[in-house]
């Protein structure tokens, strides 16, 4: 009888991540040696291709240290034959494969359900899909089984963050810290945080924003700000663990001076390109929450934050315009016809100064006495002649 030398599963285009409806296509490998009389490989029930994905939950509750807490949950499995019957073939038929290489092809569609929770892989849990390759041979009392798996990605899902209503609102809030004995009503400072809004991309950055009345002589303070992931694993019994990482922190001393009101921005905190989306959408085992931390002595705030994947055009309408066109009647076209010479003159006025154009300082005073005097010499002319 041969032996099974190889079993391998190649990906056309070696592509390891899809999309729900993507179809998968590729090749099941086998490569068998032949024994010294020369047979293949026999017994052979069939060859079949699984397909699975699913999530799965595994920690020690802190209230029973002594037992494992876990779940399951499949989102599909499903198989393929290849070559003789599948893995519930009612009438098995053996079949030998000669010694050599063998190649099998297949094709499997994910399910297109949009409600499938991208991979992941946690401390206690984990969201995997995978594709096995199972050869069952016959014996006389058990059917021997040769397996083969490769695992395969499913992207994230499409999160738009202008559906969220609080995805692109701006947060802040204030903190009096008072003297460190706390026995007088003596205020020390007076200290603003925020974040211009709360609804984020991977790869983005995130600033804090705020400001410091001091009222000490302590002119320096130092702020600390951190990206926060919260991961929960959910078990039966309503048993959970939670995980926390911080996946990025800036810290900065900023100067105040005494009485004074000093604003500052902390930051960039690197939003990494690979970060799930928030909840983890359609997993029901495992959350996934973000926040961003900025303390100092004295002073903590905690903010939410959303992680989305995009960010549609509805979240920055287009200003439209409440003039009317330059060709409508009535006064407005009257008054375009009338000034039009003495426009001609504001028109040839210098271009803004770079400090005027970044900061808007236009320099209104310069251009109506430039305009005034332009003006007053064109009704002298106009009474001479």
């Amino acid at each position: 009888m041969g032996k099974l030398k190889r079993l391998q599963i190649a990906f056309d285009g070696d592509v390891v991540e899809y999309s729900p409806g993507d179809f998968i296509r590729g090749q099941a490998i086998m490569e068998i040696d032949p024994t010294k009389d020369g047979k293949g490989f026999e017994d052979i029930n069939g060859i079949w291709m699984w397909f699975r994905g699913g999530a799965k939950t595994e920690f020690v509750p802190k209230n029973d240290s002594e037992n494992v807490a876990a779940s399951e949950e499949c989102y599909f499995s499903d198989t393929l034959a290849v070559f003789g019957t599948g893995q519930h073939g009612r009438f098995p038929v053996d079949r030998t494969l000669l010694p050599g290489r063998h190649v099998f092809p297949f094709e499997f569609q994910i399910p297109n359900n949009q409600g499938l929770p991208q991979s992941f892989e946690g401390k206690s849990g984990h969201v995997r899909y995978f594709a096995k390759l199972v050869v069952s041979r016959n014996k006389t009392f058990y059917d021997k089984l040769n397996k083969e798996e490769k695992r395969f990605r499913l992207k994230r899902p499409t999160v738009d963050l202008s559906l969220k209503r609080r995805a692109e609102v701006a947060v802040h809030r204030d903190t009096t810290v008072a003297t460190c004995c706390g026995c007088s009503d003596d205020v020390e400072s007076i200290i603003s945080l925020g974040l211009p809004r709360q609804g984020f991309l991977p790869g983005e950055t995130i600033y804090v924003i705020g400001h410091v009345d001091n009222h000490t002589a302590n002119e320096n303070i130092r702020f600390r700000a951190t990206f926060m992931q919260k991961i929960t694993y959910k078990a039966r019994r309503y048993q959970i663990s939670t995980q926390k990482v911080t996946l990025s922190e800036q810290a900065s001393q900023i100067g105040c001076p005494k009485g004074r009101i000093t604003e500052f921005t902390l930051g960039p905190l690197l939003i990494p390109p690979d970060v799930p989306v928030s909840d983890l959408p359609g997993c029901n085992l495992i959350d996934i929450d973000y926040s961003v931390k900025c303390y100092t002595t004295g002073c903590k705030e905690v903010f939410p934050v959303m992680i989305g994947t995009v960010r549609s055009a509805a979240a920055h309408p287009p200003v439209i315009s409440t003039a009317p066109p330059l060709n409508a009647m009535g006064d407005y076209g009257r008054w375009q016809t009338q000034t039009a010479r003495e426009n001609e003159y504001v028109n040839d006025c210098p271009p803004p100064s770079y400090e005027e154009t970044v900061f808007h300082t236009l320099a209104i005073p310069r251009l109506i006495s430039t305009n005034v005097q332009r003006i007053r010499l064109i009704l002298i002319s106009q009474s001479i002649i």
